[in-house]
């Protein structure tokens, strides 16, 4: 079935390519309103070749960016698998990092070149493909549902409302997402769990104006220095999160866990390595792979105080803000690190200064998945039949926002099987998703609703 099945893929990859090619000049920048548009336009061209699958399609409209659901049903007596994934992607900025233009594929040492290659264009596209073929064969004996929404680079702001209102249109027996990547060895990956998110602006104001640095220096407090002790009140000397309260909460990490994670994770020296990191930081008492999977995490993720312009301009700031955001694990609550922070910076910043909560972004919980449900266990052994190394069970550090709301309306088991690699430098210069990557996507896709069937 396999060598049959490749040689399948090899004759039809050229169309395949030149149809990704297509759906990644799109420039369907979520973040940026100036791209509404490209953003429609996706959409648009993403309903029309769904639409020749023989699917039903409906746009469904938000405030902001639209949603595609989808839907092919054969029989009310067969299982249904909901597909989610994303057709926005991150800006592509800096653009003179890149070696290409990010918005026209390349494809160059095997490997596919283009803002959204892989997260998530990319992994939508071989599951699109898969199905295809599915149909040409005759071989596609369940029912598929698709959900593709065009904000999950902005925390899916509209998602939630948009699921309520399909209801029970949205129910499934099983939730496939495939934005989320192989073990760094190479290996396919099960994932079992998802960090949550919050993401928060403050604002620190010591004046009503900027005032000149020479009549009022070291008589006014400095906005960007109040704004830089806050920031470094969030952590101890060693990593540890210094935040009142933020681990009541926390559950204790298993020992079943720590194998798992241990088994999948690449070596420190590596990491240290790929990423031209000087040493790595944190919880001295966790490792690496803990820290990212099961530990919380707050980061800064930018800055912004005083003159930005080209010399120099002899100011006070008289404002600074910042940007942060919170990485949350299984039994944390959003809106309980919402207030923990904003208490932690009121009782920090000095009297000379003000600290304002500027606004909160859309927030998410984590996802925990058992290794031992049965269809995470029926997933493995797909995998182990076709793929050349033995799949593994992990966590991601990062957040998929609206997987566990989808899991609640869909009453669906979530099943999250990437295969996107570390090499595909999502949201940085110079993204790409290899060949071999969406082939072996492509692969999972055919063999597992074979199997499934």
């Amino acid at each position: 079935m396999l060598d049959q099945l490749k040689k399948d893929f090899d004759e039809n990859k050229a169309r395949y390519f030149d149809e990704l090619a297509e759906f990644l000049a799109f420039k369907s920048i979520s973040a940026d309103s100036n791209y509404k548009d490209e953003v429609r336009n996706c959409i648009k061209w993403l309903e029309s070749h769904v639409a020749k699958l023989d699917f039903t399609t409906e746009i469904k409209e938000t405030n902001k960016h639209p949603i595609l659901f989808a839907q092919r049903i054969v029989s009310s007596d067969v299982p249904t698998l909901l597909f989610y994934g994303h057709y926005d992607v991150q800006p592509p900025d800096p653009i003179e990092e890149w070696d290409s233009d990010p918005f026209k594929m390349e494809i160059r040492n095997n490997r596919i070149y283009s803002r959204g290659a892989q997260d998530d264009k990319g992994q939508v596209f071989f599951f699109l493909k898969a199905i295809e073929y599915l149909i040409s064969k005759s071989q596609l004996g369940i029912n598929i549902k698709l959900c593709l929404e065009g904000e999950e680079e902005i925390g899916s702001p509209n998602l939630v409302k948009i699921a309520d209102s399909l209801g029970d249109r949205l129910k499934a027996d099983l939730l496939l997402v495939c934005d989320t990547d192989k073990t760094g060895g190479g290996n396919p990956c099960i994932v079992l769990g998802l960090r949550g998110i919050c993401g928060f602006e403050f604002q620190v104001k010591t004046a009503d104006r900027m005032l000149h640095s020479g009549m009022y220096g070291g008589s006014v407090a400095n906005a960007a220095s109040v704004a830089a002790r806050l920031i470094a009140s969030l952590h101890d000397e060693d990593g540890r999160i210094a935040v009142p309260g933020i681990y009541d909460d926390v559950l204790s990490i298993s020992q079943k866990s720590k194998e798992i994670l241990a088994d999948a994770a690449e070596s420190d020296d590596e990491v240290v390595k790929a990423i031209g990191a000087k040493k790595l930081w944190g919880e001295p008492e966790f490792s690496r792979a803990e820290r990212v999977a099961l530990r919380p995490s707050i980061d800064i993720n930018g800055i912004t105080a005083g003159y930005q312009g080209e010399g120099s301009k002899t100011v006070i700031p008289n404002t600074a803000t910042f940007k942060l955001t919170s990485r949350l694990v299984a039994n944390q609550l959003p809106e309980k690190i919402s207030s923990l922070l904003l208490k932690h910076f009121q009782n920090v910043c000095p009297e000379t200064a003000e600290v304002i909560l500027l606004h909160s972004e859309q927030s998410s919980a984590a996802l925990s998945i058992s290794a031992e449900q049965r269809e995470i266990i029926h997933v493995k052994k797909v995998l182990q039949k076709i793929s050349e190394k033995e799949p593994k069970f992990d966590w991601v550090g990062g957040s998929i926002p609206i997987v566990a709301e989808i899991v609640k309306n869909a009453g669906a088991v979530p099943l999250l099987v990437g295969f996107g690699t570390d090499e595909g430098r999502i949201h940085e210069p110079n993204e790409s998703f290899g060949i071999q990557d969406f082939w072996e996507g492509f692969r999972f896709v055919v063999a597992y609703i074979t199997d499934l069937k």
